[in-house]
């Protein structure tokens, strides 16, 4: 940007430059010579646009929302999935160590409302999800202690290979995220770890489905013989209709997409 400087000289005069304001440049303008100075504010004004274009992308390169908000969905698995299959695998490790928590039950909280007991179960799932097992082999699931409702129901290495997560259809949900833990968890960092060495990075993207297509990838799933099998077993001390339970947490992931409620655990 030029400005008018106040001083004036004669056209045959000489001007005098000032160091205060940087380069001066003259102008002649009807029979005098004027001094315009290139100030600073022009590089003033550059430095606050790249400030504010480096806000702009640091919140665009934020977490993805699963670790933002307290309720999730299918999509927002998904969403995250597509999130860390763009910035690769280095990056990924890097922004999941950082979501880690190093005590699950501490009352600290790293991210938004999340507690760090929930921030555990999702670095878990992207985990398993990211990482898939070689063939012929699947993920452990993470130490964090044992899920409620599921945890002898299913067997994993061969019909649930991402156990306490289920692929159906194009979708992807969580069986439980309620532990019961009578030790130490593992560290989530170390669950990483372990599933890289277990696994190979995944390089496509998933579809990232609506309401109606988690609602039908449901349907599908509590209709197959792998779904029926697992709840035909009776354990033993088990109290009320487990898979009634389960079924109505899966549901909530697919009526969330939408962000209506579910309203009542007879519908659909």
């Amino acid at each position: 940007m030029l400005h008018r400087s106040a001083e004036i000289a004669t056209q045959s005069g000489s001007f005098q430059q000032s160091n205060l304001w940087g380069q001066h440049q003259a102008l002649e303008v009807g029979g005098a010579m004027f001094v315009a100075v290139r100030t600073r504010t022009a590089m003033s004004s550059l430095l606050l646009a790249c400030s504010l274009m480096a806000v702009c992308e640091a919140a665009v390169a934020g977490d993805p929302e699963l670790f933002r908000v307290k309720k999730f969905d299918a999509a927002m698995i998904a969403e995250a999935v597509n999130h860390y299959v763009a910035v690769g695998e280095e990056r990924t490790k890097a922004e999941l160590e950082a979501l880690s928590p190093n005590d699950l039950f501490s009352p600290e909280m790293k991210a938004g409302m999340l507690s760090n007991e929930e921030l555990a179960h999702r670095v878990s799932w992207m985990c398993i999800i990211l990482w898939p097992a070689k063939i012929g082999s699947s993920q452990r699931p993470p130490g964090y202690g044992g899920l409620a409702y599921v945890e002898d129901r299913f067997d994993r290495k061969r019909d649930w290979p991402l156990f306490p997560v289920v692929n159906a259809g194009a979708s992807y949900f969580v069986l439980s995220d309620s532990y019961i833990l009578g030790g130490m968890a593992e560290s989530p960092r170390h669950y990483l770890q372990a599933c890289e060495a277990m696994g190979t990075f995944r390089t496509g993207t998933v579809q990232v489905p609506t309401r109606k297509q988690a609602e039908h990838d449901l349907l599908e799933l509590r209709s197959s013989p792998t779904w029926t099998a697992a709840w035909s077993k009776s354990l033993v001390g088990e109290k009320g209709n487990s898979e009634l339970v389960v079924w109505y947490f899966l549901r909530q992931q697919a009526d969330r997409i939408s962000g209506q409620k579910v309203s009542s655990e007879k519908s659909y």
